[in-house]
């Protein structure tokens, strides 16, 4: 999958013998489907995955943010076939062109832009592009402050500063998750990220 040989992929998928891999194999198949927008395709395999594993299989997890993310946007398959091109740059490794697909669905405005502003963000990152993050980042939280999801805004800017050596700031994105987020995924990493950070602010003022 990831030299972009979609049908040399699901040759190999469809092929695949033994219970111990056919659940995965599936898997893959469902994902080469949601992958070239063939979306009815892609619910009916993850639904069919979903009646043979259980809750707690490794597989559950990202099948129910797939079939979540198709029913979300089901109404808007064009842009949603477009997010999920750009996912595909991603899980081929080509993060900069990834990056860049992203960043022109954040630019059109429409219900996906969150979602792609966040991964374009999250990639340029792991690029080093730490200006192009943080302008798209805090653009993020300018724009869509009380989106369902933007303290993972506010994780992600704490860890570029982190990564950058800007500890007070960094402090300061993390502490804004403990105070505003109670509830958040990010809470309990937030939480000891923010009491190393004050260690590191403290040596670093003396």
């Amino acid at each position: 999958m990831i030299k972009n040989n979609l049908e040399e992929a699901r040759n190999y998928y469809n092929d695949t013998r033994g219970k111990k891999y056919k659940n995965l194999s599936l898997y893959n198949l469902a994902e080469l489907d949601y992958f070239e927008g063939q979306f009815s395709k892609a619910r009916a395999k993850y639904q069919t995955l979903l009646s043979k594993i259980s809750a707690r299989d490794s597989l559950a997890n990202n099948i129910l943010d797939r079939t979540v993310l198709m029913s979300q946007f089901a109404a808007d398959s064009l842009d949603l076939a477009e997010y999920a091109r750009a996912e595909f740059l991603e899980r081929r490794l080509k993060k900069s062109e990834s990056a860049g697909k992203f960043l022109e669905i954040f630019k059109k405005r429409n219900k996906l832009g969150f979602k792609a502003g966040i991964k374009a963000g999250h990639l340029y990152m792991q690029l080093d592009k730490y200006l192009e993050s943080e302008s798209l980042l805090t653009n993020l939280i300018q724009n869509y402050s009380g989106k369902e999801g933007i303290d993972q805004v506010y994780y992600l800017l704490g860890e570029q500063y982190f990564q950058q050596k800007m500890y007070k700031k960094s402090l300061e994105n993390f502490q804004h998750i403990l105070l505003q987020f109670p509830s958040s995924f990010y809470l309990e990493d937030a939480r000891a990220k923010a009491r190393m950070l004050s260690e590191l602010v403290k040596e670093n003022d003396v």
